[in-house]
């Protein structure tokens, strides 16, 4: 089916994507017996890939053929690529100063967005951004969460949990 055949296409870039550690769209030979090493595959695998992805046996397989023997459009792997990496090594935005955080970058990162969404989608109703971003997260990780969003006043619901601290600031907004 349809779904089926995405997920496989999915599994297979982000296995190019884990080979490819240098991001040069290129994997080389030495590449991939690196990942064949650090998953505990078998060396068949190195054979597979270079007999279905090098077909011109250069020794390498690039995006670009790797992309054309699946059927994918190489700037939509790319795409992926960036989502992915994003993923495995998640990032704050620049112009956002973090006050004290005790908890996971990636969760840090899913706040981040929540909050910046959350001031899009009810701009200056401050009680409404805290009511959706401690929604979020108590569906999210079904813990007891608090918001605060400080403006020289303050709208607050909370709950607490210990451990689970995250403060930052951006432009006018500081998020408690």
């Amino acid at each position: 089916s349809g779904i089926n055949a995405k997920l496989i296409m999915t599994a297979f870039l982000e296995a190019f994507f884990s080979i490819d550690k240098d991001n040069s769209e290129v994997i080389t030979v030495d590449e991939l017996y690196d990942y064949m090493r650090e998953n505990n595959l078998n060396e068949k695998f190195v054979e597979k890939w270079l007999t279905l992805f090098d077909s011109d046996q250069c020794g390498s397989i690039t995006l670009e053929h790797f992309c054309e023997t699946l059927g994918l459009v190489p700037k939509q792997a790319r795409q992926m690529r960036e989502e992915y990496l994003a993923k495995l090594h998640p990032t704050l935005p620049k112009d956002f100063h973090v006050i004290r955080a005790e908890m996971d970058i990636a969760l840090q990162a899913n706040i981040v967005d929540w909050c910046e969404k959350s001031l899009i989608n009810y701009g200056d109703d401050h009680k409404e951004v805290c009511r959706h971003v401690k929604n979020k997260l108590e569906a999210d990780y079904g813990r007891l969460w608090h918001v605060v969003l400080v403006l020289g006043q303050f709208w607050i619901q909370y709950s607490h949990e210990p451990n689970h601290t995250f403060h930052f600031k951006r432009g006018r907004n500081i998020f408690l």
